[in-house]
């Protein structure tokens, strides 16, 4: 298990040289893992990290998302996410990132920013309604919200979420 988590880590802290949303973990005929740009090679195989995406204890995750903000236009990365659709996205100002119409009520939203594609984004944020800068900031409807900020405002950045 202790491979699968350092895995994990390597993936989420991938220098941000490579495509946006096209690294791919791959397993090598010897068992070693790889990290490839944008497809594995020929005798490699591609590695699904889903089953390893942690959960709280004795509370699983109710889904994830992979998003990539690129022109103020929010992204979903459908191979990097579950249960969280395109249509549950919308982006009212610079780094916030609103979810609406989701199929399940999260009470915990663990955001964390894409090394991969941070835009000008080093940290995030996140909250669920009913809280207020939810409310506030994406409307009645929304379930919950994050925020990608360089410290000193908000800045459009790819991040990964993992609702409870």
């Amino acid at each position: 298990m202790r491979g699968w988590v350092f895995a994990l880590a390597v993936v989420t802290a991938v220098a941000p040289g490579g495509a946006a949303g096209a690294s791919v973990l791959c397993r090598q005929r010897s068992g070693a893992l790889v990290i490839r740009d944008a497809a594995c090679r020929k005798r490699e195989r591609p590695v699904d990290l889903a089953p390893f995406v942690p959960a709280a204890p004795g509370r699983p995750a109710l889904g994830w998302a992979h998003v990539l903000v690129s022109g103020g236009v929010p992204t979903l990365d459908p191979s990097r996410s579950r249960d969280v659709a395109q249509a549950n996205l919308s982006h009212p100002v610079t780094g916030v990132v609103c979810f609406s119409g989701l199929g399940f009520s999260p009470q915990v939203a663990l955001p964390v920013v894409d090394a991969a594609n941070p835009g000008k984004a080093s940290f995030s944020t996140a909250g669920v309604a009913p809280d207020a800068p939810v409310l506030g900031t994406c409307g009645a409807a929304a379930q919950a919200v994050v925020t990608t900020q360089d410290g000193v405002q908000n800045q459009d950045g790819g991040f990964y979420v993992v609702f409870y």
